[in-house]
């Protein structure tokens, strides 16, 4: 909530972390379908959870995404903690999710829940405003269809999800068919990354949420 302090970290990142960008589609159908599904037959969820831990997977496979330079050094981190930025209305705040990698969408959900209510509240433990090795940038509750997200200083990238719109394509019969999509959008650190790898970690992004919605079916 230290407005100067987030100033100071954004001119930092700015003028020291070499931006660059990529984005791919994510069609949002399948999910939509299992969320119904899942709140029908288990239990409150939302699509968040499930793009943070299929991020947190990636970031298995794709460590360098997951770590930071320190001069001419690239450092990768141990932990998988994934900071979320939420909109407070007067101010933002970047609540982390630790151990992502070990956690069920459930309780990433409870993670969330618990942090905003914290913050809401201004009685949000310190921990979980730190150690953070990579951020989502969610506006998938605004009308913000595609946005390029700031990398946060000690980290590699940050991906942004934006609200879902409507497309129309064309099946393998020939059948115009409506799909929901939203553009995952990723800002990395071009002094080490480039846009090859950031294609196949937004690849692996996609196929760990394709794999998390089948195998909770």
């Amino acid at each position: 909530g230290n407005s100067l302090e987030a100033k100071q970290l954004m001119i930092s990142s700015k003028t020291e972390i070499p931006h660059s960008y990529i984005e791919t589609e994510l069609i949002v159908n399948p999910i939509e379908s299992f969320l119904k599904h899942y709140i029908e037959s288990k239990n409150y969820m939302t699509i968040l959870p499930i793009v943070i831990k299929a991020v947190g997977e990636s970031l298995i496979k794709h460590e360098y995404f997951n770590s930071y330079r320190a001069n001419s050094e690239i450092r990768i981190y141990k932990d998988i903690n994934i900071g979320i930025v939420i909109d407070l209305g007067d101010k933002l705040a970047v609540p982390i999710v630790k151990n992502v990698t070990g956690k069920s969408i459930d309780q990433i959900l409870r993670d969330i829940l618990e942090m905003r209510k914290g913050l809401l509240q201004n009685k949000i433990d310190y921990h979980n405003l730190v150690s953070g090795t990579f951020t989502i940038s969610a506006l998938d509750h605004t009308d913000v269809i595609r946005f390029y997200p700031i990398i946060h200083p000690g980290q590699a990238a940050v991906l942004g999800f934006p609200k879902s719109s409507h497309k129309l394509d064309i099946n393998e019969e020939g059948e115009i068919i409506k799909n929901k999509v939203t553009n995952l959008g990723l800002s990395f650190d071009h002094s080490y990354l480039n846009a090859s790898m950031a294609m196949n970690f937004l690849n692996t992004v996609v196929i760990e949420i394709e794999n998390i919605i089948s195998d909770k079916s």
